[in-house]
């Protein structure tokens, strides 16, 4: 009886966690270039060569969080698919730590790389936002969010079928952050800092001003702290 139980558990997760998508290998320019509009000093366009990864196709949600951590630590619970909120750096890793136990499987955050070259479908001069140049056809945020979270998967998706990568939650990435290394040595899956008091969050909020969406835009903050605006998408790893 526990072994059904626990696979029944192992089965409601991987139905929770939706789908992910494969993202082949590619190069890409990330960053913005200076004449985009809201762009910040630390965007600097640098050439990235990934390897091939598999990204969730929407935020974690509050129904997965609960599953796997038995709380839900979001100040809006009306729906169980909106994205878990109020999670910090230190939240999102015990998470995946835990998810990885019951699944057997292998999850992380993706790295910034990875992040931005998703949000831009593997496009270089992709669009402005992620999945158009118009952002409230894919993105919750300040000006049309009514000051709330939203169901995930609500919006148009980008090219590659990814949801919410703008507006909705900032979602933490793997990296610390500090400005981008331009050097060639760093040019092939960067890992971010080697040693930094930040983490990197992309992709702007519901309650974040349009130019903080941008595909390009970088955000930061402790590891321990945690926002209602603050979420989490994964990276499936191979075994």
């Amino acid at each position: 009886m526990q072994i059904l139980a626990q696979n029944s558990k192992k089965e409601a997760i991987q139905e929770a966690l939706g789908n992910f998508i494969q993202c082949s290998p590619g190069t890409f320019m990330m960053g913005s270039p200076t004449s985009e509009e809201g762009r910040s000093n630390d965007e600097k366009q640098h050439e990235v060569e990934l390897s091939g990864f598999s990204m969730q196709s929407m935020e974690v949600t509050q129904r997965l969080w609960e599953m796997v951590m038995g709380s839900n630590p979001s100040d809006d619970r009306t729906w169980k698919d909106n994205p878990v909120t109020n999670v910090s750096y230190t939240m999102a890793q015990l998470f995946i730590q835990r998810l990885n136990e019951l699944t057997g499987e292998l999850y992380s955050l993706p790295t910034e790389a990875q992040w931005e070259y998703a949000a831009r479908a593997g496009s270089s001069k992709g669009t402005l936002y992620a999945g158009a140049d118009s952002i409230k056809q894919v993105g919750w945020f300040a000006e049309n969010a009514d000051g709330r979270v939203h169901v995930v998967g609500e919006l148009q998706p980008n090219a590659w079928g990814f949801y919410d990568m703008t507006g909705n939650v900032m979602e933490w990435c793997a990296d610390q952050y500090a400005d981008y290394r331009l050097d060639q040595k760093n040019k092939k899956d960067p890992k971010g800092a080697d040693r930094s008091q930040l983490y990197v969050l992309r992709g702007g909020s519901w309650k974040s001003p349009r130019h903080e969406c941008r595909v390009a835009a970088r955000s930061e903050n402790g590891k321990g702290v945690d926002k209602n605006s603050y979420g989490l998408r994964l990276v499936k790893l191979q075994p």
